[in-house]
């Protein structure tokens, strides 16, 4: 699935507003060339990005007021773990649909392209809580994360690839090709002491996943870290976009040019976060955040990698989700990111 849209504007999916009609009539008119499913986490706890995919997957028991997630392994494990199985390998995609009631603004965007075939877009993007990140947050019988325990690990994996090919089923009945993220805010502290994982540990995890997706469909798959973490490793893996904070880690990630030409060179997308979000301060323009930008392109030229294969596989995004922004300030800084769309494309060319 050859990708056409070059610094084209998305988002990464989280957004503060309680209007699901509003936000998405909104998102079409922003974002014609790649339009994204808000995640409306302030208007139902449902939509808390690991709660949103619980659906079809055993053993869990949710609890709405804390917004936690936990491993119940005391059920009649045997008969949940059938089914799920069951489900898997017979490719019942709506078993592990998101319901209507967990993810609003899916259905809502798709519904409105559904009834307006005149719309531009060719693709759709949408998200789900990566691997690594909802093993980390769901707590176990022993009250440790189940991303250690390898058994359960399997299940998330699979679950996770099936509600990716869940939404890439119904974005494809619209005649549009789709481009899923897997959120992995999780790996933002990975190689420090807080997160103890291996390298092989995320890797594996994260190609498993893709692996999953990929051999049943053809889909995009973008992975999201909403901080620094060990970019080589994650550009290892077999995913398609690399999506980053730009506005906070950008040099960070600079610091890895073999790694990032080489993802390049194999067609991979990055996808920059320059617009801020938890350090948005509306101070900010679109020419300061373009040169911010620049300044990385450049240093990555200077470091041998083609200046061209980075301008023709950019998209740009905010630094991370919207949802615990002001109302306010999300339109301030979508109609930025609209703005440094525009101001990329003017200076490096569609």
């Amino acid at each position: 699935m050859p990708f056409e849209s070059k610094w084209a504007a998305t988002c990464i999916g989280s957004m503060p507003d309680l209007d699901a009609e509003e936000i998405c009539e909104r998102v079409l008119y922003m974002f014609p060339e790649l339009p994204f499913w808000p995640q409306l986490v302030k208007m139902a706890s449902q939509e808390n990005m690991i709660i949103q995919v619980t659906e079809g997957l055993p053993c869990l028991e949710i609890d709405l007021k804390t917004q936690k997630v936990l491993y119940k392994g005391e059920v009649d494990r045997y008969k949940a773990f059938s089914t799920f199985y069951e489900n898997y390998l017979s490719n019942n995609l709506d078993y592990f649909a998101i319901s209507e009631g967990y993810a609003k603004g899916f259905y809502t965007l798709l519904g409105k392209i559904a009834h307006d075939p005149s719309l531009p877009c060719k693709y759709i993007k949408g998200q789900v809580a990566g691997p690594i990140t909802f093993g980390g947050c769901v707590e176990g019988v022993d009250q440790k994360p189940v991303l250690y325990d390898s058994e359960i690990m399997d299940i998330v994996k699979k679950g996770l690839a099936m509600k990716v090919l869940w939404q890439a089923k119904e974005i494809k009945r619209l005649g549009k090709s789709p481009i899923i993220f897997l959120d992995e805010p999780y790996l933002s502290g990975f190689g420090s002491a807080f997160v103890p994982l291996a390298k092989e540990t995320v890797i594996n995890s994260l190609n498993d996943t893709i692996e999953e997706i990929k051999t049943r469909d053809d889909v995009l798959v973008g992975i999201h870290c909403c901080g620094n973490t060990d970019w080589p490793v994650i550009l290892q893996t077999k995913l398609d976009i690399v999506s980053l904070d730009a506005y906070g880690f950008v040099d960070y990630f600079i610091l890895y040019p073999q790694d990032i030409k080489n993802f390049l060179d194999r067609g991979g997308i990055i996808a920059w976060g320059i617009v801020p979000t938890t350090q948005f301060t509306g101070e900010e323009t679109a020419s300061t955040l373009l040169d911010k930008l620049d300044k990385a392109i450049q240093i990555l030229v200077e470091k041998g990698i083609r200046g061209e294969a980075i301008v023709n596989n950019s998209i740009l995004t905010p630094s991370c989700g919207m949802g615990f922004m002001s109302y306010e300030d999300s339109r301030k800084a979508l109609t930025l990111l609209v703005e440094v769309s525009r101001a990329a494309t003017e200076r490096y060319g569609a």
